[in-house]
């Protein structure tokens, strides 16, 4: 009677608890989250798919026609409804991977508990114990917002994209094999191949992970080199401002020395003379004022991408002038280094487009309402309502990937809002934080 009881509950939740983690490692591993009415669907379609296969007859139509059918859902849902950023590939190996992770810790079990030479009823109740498990693994992931690779980085690097691709593929046919030969008898037990096969799932996801990690430290230390090479350009504009207020000082009781003594003796061509040839002449030589109120941000990393910028600005010949409102150092949202991309990207943008107009001038302003605005003049004509879309560029040497990067990374965070706005001829970019 408790075996049948088993049996029963084993049939019945077996399907669910499959549906439900192939929904859930798709949602994870596409970065983005499925609305609840969409997520409550597509298992509902991965459960029904299930049950149907179960009642084919043929073993090799059985072992493919579900996972065939979950990854073209799975795909669909992707390309159609929410994951349009991505590349079909990005999407597709995604599909891919959470049909694999569904069954990856699965198999292994299941040898070692054949082999080890259970009862039906204990290798049932090892099982169901397993999916509640990795159901409990799943839901901690997707609390904790894991993140696998993004997207961008994926398209960023095809050749990556495509070996990850085709791994993924072959483990899915070989999955599909295995499941046709154990459903005729014709399989023989291994666990060694089975932590194989899991290894290789698992390298799936972490290697590209790694490799993003790698590239991101690499990053932070060029970023940081940047930042120091930049401080130091800007210690140096400084020293030399420092030096004209000097070299002016030095004249400067001379020339009032000079227009004392024509003042004295009530001489008008002297002091004509003095002011158009000395004064006046030296107010353009005077130091420009300094613009960048670094002291008033806190953020040192932010300040590094500043200085970072305001060099580049220099050589392109445009100037930058920074406003802060009060102290900004807002601690509501995770500053990580996508936040740092988001505002390197809009003021690469802003600085390549006024270096094209008569109006060389960048203007950013930290205002009262932590909202960081970026202004700037522009020549090309600009799309608004396309310019976020992945591969869309006013410029015909760019792939359009920044703005539509800084779309995803908004979408991500619900503390930072982005919003564009053209109004007399000036472009306007605002961060809204917090």
């Amino acid at each position: 009677m408790f075996h049948s009881f088993l049996n029963l509950l084993n049939a019945l939740t077996w399907s669910a608890f499959e549906a439900f983690a192939m929904t859930s490692w798709f949602d994870i591993l596409s970065g983005q989250k499925i609305t609840k009415h969409k997520f409550c669907m597509l298992i509902l379609l991965i459960y029904i798919v299930s049950m149907v296969s179960n009642g084919v007859g043929s073993p090799f139509v059985r072992a493919t026609l579900a996972s065939t059918i979950n990854i073209v859902l799975l795909y669909y849902i992707g390309c159609r409804e929410r994951f349009w950023h991505d590349s079909h590939l990005v999407i597709l190996l995604c599909a891919v991977v959470s049909t694999l992770m569904t069954y990856g810790l699965m198999n292994p079990v299941t040898q070692l508990t054949t082999l080890a030479g259970w009862s039906v009823q204990y290798q049932v109740i090892s099982n169901l114990c397993v999916n509640i498990v990795t159901t409990f693994v799943i839901i901690m992931l997707r609390c904790f917002r894991f993140k696998w690779v993004p997207g961008e980085f994926l398209q960023a690097h095809m050749k990556q994209l495509m070996c990850l691709l085709v791994i993924s593929i072959f483990l899915r046919i070989w999955g599909n094999y295995q499941a046709y030969h154990f459903a005729r008898n014709h399989y023989t037990m291994s666990i060694w191949r089975e932590l194989v096969w899991l290894l290789m799932i698992v390298a799936i996801v972490l290697v590209p992970m790694l490799y993003r990690y790698y590239e991101q430290l690499q990053n932070k230390v060029e970023q940081h080199f940047e930042a120091l090479s930049a401080s130091q350009y800007y210690v140096n504009q400084l020293e030399k401002q420092y030096a004209e207020y000097r070299f002016f000082k030095h004249d400067y009781k001379n020339i009032l020395a000079s227009l004392e003594y024509a003042i004295q003796t009530e001489n008008m061509h002297d002091i004509k003379e003095t002011y158009y040839s000395v004064i006046r002449r030296s107010q353009l030589l005077l130091p420009k004022e300094t613009m960048l109120q670094l002291s008033q941000l806190s953020d040192i990393q932010l300040r590094g991408v500043i200085l970072v910028k305001y060099q580049l600005a220099a050589e392109h010949s445009v100037n930058i002038t920074l406003s802060v409102d009060k102290l900004f150092d807002n601690t509501s949202i995770e500053k990580d280094i996508d936040f740092y991309r988001v505002v390197g990207i809009l003021l690469d943008n802003a600085i390549e487009a006024v270096s094209l107009t008569t109006d060389k001038k960048v203007s950013i302003i930290f205002s009262k309402d932590n909202e960081i605005i970026i202004v700037n003049s522009y020549q090309e004509n600009i799309d608004i309502h396309r310019i976020e879309e992945l591969g869309y560029s006013s410029k015909n040497t760019h792939e359009g990937i920044g703005l539509s990067f800084i779309t995803r990374y908004t979408m991500q965070q619900p503390l930072i809002e982005h919003c564009t706005i053209i109004k007399n001829r000036q472009f306007i970019q605002k961060l809204i934080v917090g």
